[in-house]
């Protein structure tokens, strides 16, 4: 990709449409880095965002140690690797969730991937999540706050910060779909269980 071999610490990439899910196809770029260099994904994505249209940037960039090439010396576009946590750019600055919804839903992602932690800008299928785990989040996220996301929305926006906003606008929703009774037991309900909490001896 000519766009992308103009960065300084690209050495020669190559671009290809990948199904990432059954049915989700994005746009990745394999590269081959200059020595001594490590770009983040934002900084790679910016790059070509402020030179090309969107729907021409990666939504992926993979780092490979060279391409690999067929007999006639051509990429072999076959033995690309899928995308994985190990071989993916992401963006080096570990993001903290910033909320409770993020914080909740970190710490829910970190839990099925088997992950010490999850960055709130972490893409959730780039860290090894699949249909089958995005499944079980969606279980998971209907159990801790009573709302209901879909694969496609998870397809959408795979990162901590995009859930909560989701999750967040569902919740905001549902609250306006109540009627003042229901909001003022729930608020009752919600009240009872911290001042239990609050009552409990600590260990």
């Amino acid at each position: 990709m000519r766009v992308l071999n103009e960065h300084p610490a690209v050495q020669t990439s190559t671009l290809i449409d990948r199904e990432i899910e059954p049915g989700d196809k994005r746009l990745v770029a394999y590269l081959v880095l200059a020595a001594k260099t490590q770009p983040t994904h934002a900084e790679l994505r910016n790059f070509i965002a402020g030179r090309l249209p969107e729907y021409m940037v990666p939504a992926i960039f993979v780092q490979l140690e060279a391409l690999p090439l067929s007999p006639n010396g051509k990429v072999d576009r076959t033995a690309l690797p899928a995308p994985n946590a190990d071989n993916t750019l992401r963006d080096g600055t570990f993001v903290a969730p910033r909320t409770a919804v993020e914080e909740r839903l970190e710490a829910i992602l970190a839990s099925l991937l088997g992950l010490d932690r999850v960055s709130a800008e972490d893409n959730f299928f780039l860290l090894g999540g699949h249909s089958l785990l995005g499944t079980q989040l969606i279980a998971r996220i209907r159990e801790a706050f009573g709302v209901d996301l879909s694969l496609h929305t998870m397809f959408d926006g795979p990162t901590v910060s995009q859930l909560a906003a989701r999750v967040e606008t569902l919740l905001v929703a549902k609250l306006e779909a109540m009627s003042d009774d229901e909001v003022q037991r729930l608020l009752n309900t919600t009240d009872k269980k911290s001042r239990a909490a609050c009552a409990s001896p600590q260990p």
